[in-house]
């Protein structure tokens, strides 16, 4: 929703400026390196056919561990919104979260995707985007997180209706570890050549239900969790759990980095890339324990960073594809390709703002207002107090 004029004091300011540079760099890394290396060229085709940015390979190599990031995020925010929600408000509160700027900005990417790959197959990949079907493909491979957002939401939807909340740190060390568990599996079949495991846990890593229930990408959704625990109670409790699974969120960026490598046919280590992401665990911590020392700041500041991280989903959402093509616009006009590079971000950006703080907030409104009276509605119908 839109800021008001004074940020609340409890809102932690810090997780927006994360998120924010999470978004930037998973947009550095799909313009300045993926662009030109996508085995599968989609991004490349629509965008004339533009060859990428070789040049800054190197430094653009690892930015789409802000996706992790996004992940470990999510997983703070989510707990740290529901402790004090109903079920149906927490329901309300995602739906508007996510809802109104998909169909934003699915049907931004729609536009541009109709000029250069017009069709029935699109307007069934939008379909899917606009109604959250989390299988086939979709209109931006970038929305192939928003499964696993749904899945985790919905496993904390189901705390909340069975008035389970405070089971949810139980919760997430039993997701983080089923999650742990498959990558320590994976990577100790590989080190001692078990192939029949290997085979096993390869088909596991490429269905989308076991993806979509977090086998994968839970451990990140549990650190979240774990961080808002060790926040609000204290103690050492936590301390094995944040080893085991910040070891394990390392296997699974290592093993992510060398798919990445075979897939671009490029050797790079993934050292940064982990150092990135744990000094992102960290920077959480910090932002909700020193929050006060941030708020400190001017006003104008804090309502800047809490505009940021409102900016952060469009910006995920419309970057890929659409920013694609109107890069490839700019440069079949004739402009340099690095100009066409920095224009391209920035009107991202710009049309970020414009989605996140003129045209969300009142599709926000509709669609909580229409939820609250369905909601009535129902009650009236089976005469519910």
């Amino acid at each position: 929703m839109k800021s008001e004029s004074q940020v609340n004091p409890k809102h932690v300011i810090g997780i927006d400026i994360l998120r924010f540079m999470a978004a930037i760099i998973v947009m550095w890394y799909h313009y300045g390196f993926w662009l030109g290396l996508d085995p599968n060229k989609v991004t490349r085709n629509v965008s004339q056919g533009f060859s990428g940015f070789p040049e800054i390979y190197d430094y653009s190599h690892f930015g789409w561990i802000g996706v992790q990031v996004f992940f470990v995020i999510s997983g703070f925010v989510i707990a740290f919104s529901a402790q004090r929600a109903s079920y149906f408000e927490f329901f309300v509160s995602r739906v508007i979260r996510l809802a109104p700027c998909v169909w934003i900005c699915a049907s931004i990417t729609l536009f541009f995707l109709f000029s250069v790959d017009g069709g029935f197959q699109l307007i069934l990949r939008y379909l899917r985007a606009i109604f959250f079907i989390p299988f086939g493909p979709m209109i931006d491979a970038s929305y192939w997180t928003l499964g696993m957002e749904m899945g985790f939401y919905s496993m904390i939807f189901m705390l909340l209706f069975f008035d389970k909340f405070s089971w949810i740190r139980n919760f997430a060390v039993l997701i983080g570890c089923i999650s742990a568990a498959f990558w320590f599996a994976t990577y100790l079949s590989a080190f001692w050549n078990i192939e029949q495991l290997s085979a096993i846990l390869k088909k596991i890593g490429g269905k989308r239900m076991f993806a979509l229930v977090l086998v994968h990408h839970g451990i990140f959704f549990s650190i979240g969790i774990l961080l808002w625990n060790q926040i609000k109670h204290g103690g050492y409790k936590n301390a094995k759990w944040f080893a085991i699974l910040a070891a394990a969120g390392c296997l699974q960026i290592v093993a992510t980095s060398r798919s990445l490598n075979v897939d671009s046919d490029k050797d790079y280590t993934a050292y940064l890339t982990c150092g990135i992401w744990l000094f992102s665990i960290v920077f959480i911590y910090l932002s909700a324990r020193l929050n006060h020392h941030f708020h400190t700041l001017p006003q104008p500041v804090l309502r800047a960073a809490r505009t940021a991280g409102l900016m952060t989903f469009p910006i995920y959402l419309l970057h890929q594809m659409a920013g694609s093509i109107a890069m490839g616009w700019l440069i079949s006009f004739g402009m340099g390709r690095w100009t066409a590079l920095g224009i391209t971000m920035v009107a991202v950006i710009v049309v970020s703002w414009l989605v996140a703080m003129k045209l969300e907030p009142p599709l926000q409104r509709v669609t909580k207002e229409s939820l609250y009276r369905m909601r009535n509605a129902y009650r009236r119908l089976f005469n519910i107090a």
